[in-house]
C-alpha cells in the first residue's frame, strides 16, 4: 500500500480510537499494540524508517487516551467497571507510546497536558473547579502511568506540574490521583 493510504488507515482507526463507547474504543488498542511488536521484529533500518513513519500516529494516539482517561461524568456500577478496564487498556497503551516514541518524549507531552490542563482549571471561578477536574485527573493518571519508564532529573515541566497541585480543587478522585502521582515521583521531589 502506498503510504498515504496507510495513513487514511491510521486515521481511521484513530477516529474508531476516539469513540465515546468504551467497548468501541478498546478494540483498536489492540491494533497499536501489535505495530509496536511487528516494529521491533524488524532490523534496524527499517525499525527506524517505520518509527518515524508512525511517530505522528503514535503522538496523536497519546492524545486520544488522555480522553479516554477522563472519569465519566455520570458513573454507575456498569460504567465504573466499564471505566475501570478503560483505564488498564490506556495504560498499557501509554507503554506501546513510551517504547515507539521514547518515554521520555512521552512524558514531556503528559506533563505539559497537565499543566496546561491545570492553568485552565485554576483560572476557572473556584465553584466551577469541583466540577470541571477530569482533564487534570487525566493527564496525572497517565503521568503516574509512565512512572517506571521515565528519568524526571532535569524536566522542567514536571515541577511546574507539581507547583500547580496545591491550588487545584479538593475532588476526591483528582486528590487520589494527585497523591499516587506524587508517590510515583517521590524521589524526584
Amino acid at each position: 500500500l502506498p503510504d498515504e493510504s496507510r495513513l487514511a488507515i491510521l486515521d481511521l482507526l484513530l477516529c474508531c480510537t476516539r469513540s465515546d463507547a468504551p467497548e468501541i474504543a478498546r478494540i483498536p488498542l489492540n491494533f497499536w499494540f501489535k505495530v509496536r511488536c511487528r516494529v521491533f521484529e524488524m532490523g534496524h533500518e527499517a525499525q527506524d524508517r517505520l518509527l518515524n513513519f508512525f511517530a505522528p500516529a503514535y503522538t496523536e494516539l497519546l492524545r486520544v487516551l488522555l480522553l479516554l482517561s477522563r472519569h465519566p461524568v455520570e458513573s454507575d456500577a456498569q460504567t465504573a467497571d466499564n471505566f475501570a478496564m478503560m483505564r488498564e487498556n490506556v495504560a498499557d497503551s501509554l507503554d506501546d507510546c513510551c517504547i515507539m516514541l521514547g518515554a521520555q518524549s512521552v512524558f514531556q507531552l503528559l506533563c505539559d497536558s497537565a499543566v496546561n490542563e491545570a492553568r485552565n482549571l485554576v483560572a476557572l471561578p473556584a465553584a466551577q473547579q469541583l466540577t470541571s477536574w477530569r482533564a487534570v485527573e487525566a493527564a496525572l493518571f497517565c503521568v503516574a502511568a509512565i512512572h517506571r519508564r521515565v528519568v524526571v532529573d532535569g524536566m522542567p515541566n514536571f515541577y511546574e506540574t507539581i507547583a500547580l497541585l496545591p491550588q487545584l480543587p479538593p475532588a476526591e478522585e483528582l486528590r487520589k490521583t494527585l497523591f499516587r502521582c506524587s508517590g510515583y515521583y517521590s524521589k524526584a521531589l
